[in-house]
């Protein structure tokens, strides 16, 4: 517990001396991301999510803002830009489909890609590791068994990629004692540093950086390939002269490059494989498909809907009860979710439930299930793991 009480300290001390000090220093952009986005006064402007990699919030964020601010007047459509400091915020937004355009570290445009609603148009040509550090006396994977573990925003490249290099080596989040997810890659370092976590992720070259200034605290256990580094994504629906207006105006006004790179299919292959989705099931729920959501409809089994009231009005499963999940506990399997906030009262009366939100990659109607199984006020708990994309697929209508 007093290694909690430390790290939220020092991760609150972060979040205004690191996360928010930049922003302090140009007053138009503070304005601005105190609205989070801005309207052009235009029907239908395109929506373009925009956030940066951890490691670089306080260079990238601050000039990609007032880039934006400076080219806005050029581009030839009207826009609303959202800057979200919340990776999984961004996440959120792109397997509901609501944002058009998404300029965002590739591992969070692997997950809007992989709704197949979206593509690909290129990255800035920045490609980087990620790393496990360790503290000094961990010499293999099997001694971090019970260990603490670190990452910095659950959506984070290197969050993602970490996780994915301890599955490899048969380590998945729950052999760990405690795991901590918020914060930056400052923290990282500090925390492994300070004997508050005995593992963290964080990219290669920042991690060698903090080894040759504290000799002796730490070593990397492993690397991963390079990944890419900021990515455009867009609707595939987008008329293909505005994407290539897209391409070339971030390209030119935001990563400074004469023209976004492509990424080669292997590389892409890579950063897809990293997606953290749910299990495929969970112990005392049963798992049921889009056909069989339909068919339990018609005798009268009630569908949740756990995902946002914004969310629920754009569209939703016809006849769907919306009970939203409000999710702050870490996406893995055995994760306290008590901090979480899901109000079954809202389903007193009735006996068998169907839970869904957007898809596998979506954890809010997992955790939804797993509540609602233990609370015993059900006769039966199904979860519709598609969710809200497989019932699209499967070609069944949807409500606004």
């Amino acid at each position: 517990m007093k290694h909690r009480i430390a790290l939220d300290k020092i991760l609150n001390r972060m979040k205004w001396e690191k996360r928010l000090a930049p922003f302090a220093k140009c007053l138009s952009a503070a304005a601005f991301l105190s609205l989070g986005y801005l309207t052009l006064a235009h029907a239908a402007p395109l929506q373009i999510a925009i956030e940066f990699d951890p490691a670089k919030t306080e260079t990238n964020s601050q000039r990609g803002v007032v880039a934006f601010q400076a080219a806005l007047k050029k581009f030839s459509q009207p826009v609303n830009v959202i800057v979200n400091s919340r990776l999984r915020e961004i996440t959120r937004g792109a397997l509901a489909g609501e944002l058009d355009v998404l300029w965002v570290p590739s591992s969070i445009a692997a997950t809007a890609v992989a709704d197949k609603r979206y593509e690909v148009l290129g990255y800035d040509g920045h490609m980087a590791a990620m790393a496990l550090l360790v503290k000094p006396e961990i010499k293999t994977f099997g001694a971090l068994a019970g260990k603490r573990l670190y990452l910095p925003q659950e959506d984070s490249p290197a969050s993602l990629v970490g996780t994915a290099l301890l599955s490899d080596n048969h380590l998945p989040l729950t052999t760990f004692g405690s795991v901590f997810t918020t914060g930056s890659y400052e923290v990282s370092a500090f925390a492994v540093e300070q004997g508050l976590a005995d593992v963290a992720a964080l990219p290669q070259d920042i991690a060698q950086q903090w080894i040759a200034e504290h000799p002796g605290k730490g070593r990397i256990l492993e690397t991963s390939k390079p990944i890419p580094g900021q990515t455009l994504v867009v609707k595939k629906s987008l008329d293909a002269s505005t994407k290539s207006e897209l391409a070339s105006w971030f390209a030119k006004n935001v990563a400074g490059v004469p023209e976004l790179l492509p990424v080669t299919p292997a590389v892409w292959h890579y950063v897809t494989g990293l997606t953290h989705y749910t299990p495929d099931s969970e112990p005392g729920v049963k798992s049921i498909t889009a056909q069989e959501v339909e068919s339990m409809a018609k005798r009268g089994v009630v569908i949740v809907d756990v995902r946002s009231h914004e969310e629920y009005a754009t569209k939703h499963i016809p006849g769907a009860r919306l009970v939203p999940y409000i999710e702050s506990s870490p996406r893995v399997v055995g994760a306290n979710l008590a901090s979480d906030i899901f109000d079954l009262t809202a389903l007193n009366g009735t006996k068998d439930i169907i839970l869904y939100c957007n898809g596998a990659e979506c954890w809010k109607s997992f955790k939804a299930a797993a509540i609602a199984n233990a609370s015993k006020k059900f006769i039966s708990v199904s979860w519709f793991r598609g969710g809200l994309p497989e019932w699209e697929r499967a070609g069944f209508p949807v409500s606004h």
